[in-house]
């Protein structure tokens, strides 16, 4: 287990695990490559632009579920757990678990991580996205 980001060595049972900041770009997609389960923890967007990030790199994402009620930018908008491309966990007994299912298979992973990788090419990536500009700007004209 890695951990990425600020402050990690601050909590003494995190100490061994914490790496530091990944510098964005290459650094990063390359520890994602690497890794087999990318984990999406933020506390008040599930659609954060990590998760973004790790999707659009291919690789497998376990996401923290933000009640809709809480979340500023809700991922189920643009991907579903029923069609296999995004998979949560609520709380630390279920993320546990869900390593424990996702970390021994990893054609389960691969399919996931495929999927949403598909689907944020399909939606959210630059092309995508000023492709539907321009669409909008023809059906207006």
């Amino acid at each position: 287990v890695h951990a990425y980001g600020n402050n990690w060595d601050q909590f003494p049972d995190m100490k061994e695990a914490a790496k530091g900041s990944a510098q964005n770009g290459n650094m990063l997609n390359n520890l994602m490559n690497r890794s087999k389960i990318c984990i999406s923890n933020s506390p008040g967007t599930t659609l954060h632009m990590r998760a973004l990030e790790i999707m659009g790199s291919r690789s497998f994402m376990l996401s923290k579920w933000v009640p809709e009620a809480w979340d500023n930018s809700p991922i189920k908008r643009y991907f579903s757990e029923e069609d296999g491309e995004v998979v949560f966990f609520n709380n630390e007994h279920e993320l546990l678990e869900l390593v424990q299912r996702y970390l021994p298979d990893e054609q389960a992973r691969e399919k996931v991580a495929e999927a949403s990788y598909k689907k944020v090419v399909e939606t959210l990536s630059y092309k995508s996205i000023a492709d539907s500009i321009l669409e909008t700007v023809r059906r207006s004209l």
